[in-house]
């Protein structure tokens, strides 16, 4: 599956946290782009608009990793490596001829199925199957979920929605590794998670990585937790509710950080209560053990039909602080060091907003450039730049970066520019797949970027390649024609002031 998604993250599916595959990658010596990449999925006015529309975008994009490949059915397993014992069973892998270098094992569950009982309740750990065997040449089904309406992501660039007709199912909390057939070097490699919705699904799922990917050849005590958007959120919040032992050594954030105002006010849990009501499940005592009964896919069809036609309320099921995985004040986090103390990279998109505002109605012109630019700043720009000051003034490792790419491939109308996830099939290496060939530039800039997050998560002390935040520096990709440069954070961060 070649289309990078954008980051998935919080919306009711099927009334828990909406989850997608979570991918993890292996690095390799070579760059990223040479292994079989999947992105993992969006999300997507201010304050309450910004984060409905986050919110939203989570169940357009959120499928990513457990869309069927659009290259065919796998081949035979050949080779060696491809039978892994893990504690979830014994998985076997395949290669395939797109990326005869890639060793991959897709749809391993890392929980039990939350179905019937089990929904709505924190994820429980599978117990030890050291004898089940685990068929790992398929994506599994995507989480219950639904498109969504009008945005760029499905009129403009439906790239980064995968195939609707794949088959969903509640029985989601599954994952897949990809790692080298031949690594370069003898030693375990770093590894990459890329997340998804859920935060307790999250750190289940990082537990299982710490406790199985030495099977696959990654090395435990280099794994990179990386999201974007709501799922930024949340690889931030988990650095902050587990302090002392965030499993992860580093963290990436692309535009979101615990401070971006995606979480719910919605402390009464009405939204629910009216959902129960919908299906005569009236009884505040009961309600819970009665929607419990009613089908994933009539709850689906409900919110759809809601949401398509704009009944106000509109019913968003985002996080909610519990001061246990996600707490009201960041800030007193950070004063009290109640943060894990790895590195992380903090970024943002010049143009984030043209994804995150009402879609125009007439497309060949641009949405409202006021709201774009209050998205855009206070929306990602700002919480991201609240985040890396004050983890420099907890004396952590913290680098930035800004994207300001704008191809037609990738950005098809002129008023897109370097919107919200935009960055990412450049990252993923997939731009060129979009709507035409990448241009020269287009080309090293996702390279440069490529390199650079695999330096990161190689080393993410040292860090080759990026300018830590105390220097007054950020990295910048193409702006003026270059592929990266050192721009000033005092600029790039004046909106913020």
């Amino acid at each position: 599956m070649r289309h990078c998604s954008p980051k998935s993250q919080i919306r009711l599916a099927v009334g828990r946290k909406l989850h997608h595959v979570k991918s993890i990658e292996l690095l390799n010596a070579y760059r990223p782009r040479e292994l079989d990449r999947v992105g993992d999925a969006p999300m997507a006015e201010q304050q309450t608009q910004i984060a409905m529309k986050l919110t939203n975008l989570c169940s357009v994009l959120a499928l990513v990793t457990s869309v069927a490949s659009a290259y065919g059915p796998p081949s035979p397993p050949p080779g060696r490596g491809l039978t892994v014992k893990t504690s979830s069973g014994v998985v076997h892998g395949f290669i395939n001829k797109t990326t005869p270098a890639v060793r991959q094992f897709l749809g391993i569950p890392f929980a039990q199925p939350p179905t019937d009982e089990l929904r709505w309740l924190p994820p429980r750990a599978l117990k030890h199957k050291s004898k089940h065997v685990i068929d790992g040449t398929h994506y599994p089904p995507a989480c219950p979920q639904y498109e969504g309406g009008a945005s760029v992501y499905t009129r403009d660039v439906r790239e980064f929605i995968p195939n609707p007709s794949v088959a969903q199912s509640e029985d989601c909390l599954r994952l897949s590794v990809w790692a080298p057939v031949k690594p370069k070097t003898r030693k375990p490699l770093p590894v990459f998670v890329w997340i998804y919705g859920g935060i307790l699904d999250q750190r289940l799922a990082l537990e299982w990585v710490r406790d199985n990917i030495a099977s696959f050849g990654g090395d435990p005590a280099r794994i990179t937790l990386w999201g974007q958007s709501a799922g930024a959120s949340s690889v931030d919040y988990l650095n902050l509710a587990y302090p002392d032992d965030p499993i992860a050594a580093a963290q990436i954030c692309d535009s979101g950080s615990a401070f971006l105002r995606i979480a719910s006010t919605d402390t009464t849990h009405s939204n629910f209560s009216a959902v129960a009501a919908h299906f005569a499940c009236t009884d505040p005592a009961t309600e819970v053990a009665c929607l419990r009964r009613v089908p994933a896919a009539r709850i689906e069809a409900f919110l759809a039909a809601y949401a398509a036609a704009g009944t106000a309320p509109a019913l968003t099921f985002s996080v909610v602080p519990d001061e246990r995985t996600v707490f009201a004040n960041y800030s007193q986090r950070y004063a009290q060091r109640r943060v894990a103390r790895i590195p992380a990279v903090f970024g943002s998109n010049t143009n984030e907003g043209a994804g995150l505002v009402a879609y125009p109605a007439d497309p060949a012109l641009p949405p409202n450039q006021t709201a774009v630019r209050t998205a855009t700043q206070r929306g990602i720009l700002c919480p991201a730049a609240q985040s890396a000051r004050l983890r420099a003034a907890a004396g952590l490792r913290t680098y930035r970066y800004l994207f300001a790419g704008n191809f037609t491939n990738v950005s098809p109308r002129y008023w897109m520019g370097a919107y919200h996830s935009s960055e990412l099939p450049h990252i993923f290496g997939t731009s060129g797949e979009f709507r035409g060939a990448d241009t020269p530039l287009e080309k090293e800039v996702g390279e440069q970027m490529q390199d650079l997050w695999v330096s990161f998560a190689k080393d993410p002390q040292a860090a080759a390649g990026w300018d830590e935040y105390g220097s007054g520096k950020a990295l910048v990709f193409a702006a003026d024609g270059q592929a990266v440069q050192e721009g000033s954070l005092q600029t790039i961060e004046a909106p913020c002031a």
